[in-house]
């Protein structure tokens, strides 16, 4: 290795390699497509009524971007914390994979 960003590199790669299977890699991309797909129906369908504020659309919303709570909480700001966000995706989550 020529510089310090190849050694980054290899280790990064190495990190993921260890630590996530390819099985742990296409569940989360499951969950985050289902969370993506809820979000779309919710805004035609029944299942709106899960939202009942616009703070958890909102919230939901970027998580289903896959932002994690402490970059949900600064998104939105004063209104919520890391604590509350994480309740919410719960809550939310929590019903929609209920049945899997």
């Amino acid at each position: 290795m020529n510089s310090p960003n190849e050694t980054i590199t290899v280790w990064h790669s190495w990190y993921f390699q260890t630590r996530y299977s390819p099985k742990q890699f296409e569940e989360k991309r499951e969950y985050y497509d289902r969370a993506r797909e809820f979000l779309e129906t919710s805004m035609r369908g029944l299942e709106y009524v899960l939202f009942g504020k616009q703070l958890d659309r909102m919230v939901w919303e970027l998580h289903s971007e896959g932002l994690s709570l402490r970059e949900i909480s600064k998104e939105i700001g004063i209104r919520a914390n890391k604590d509350k966000i994480r309740k919410i995706v719960k809550r939310i989550s929590g019903e929609i994979f209920k049945n899997k």
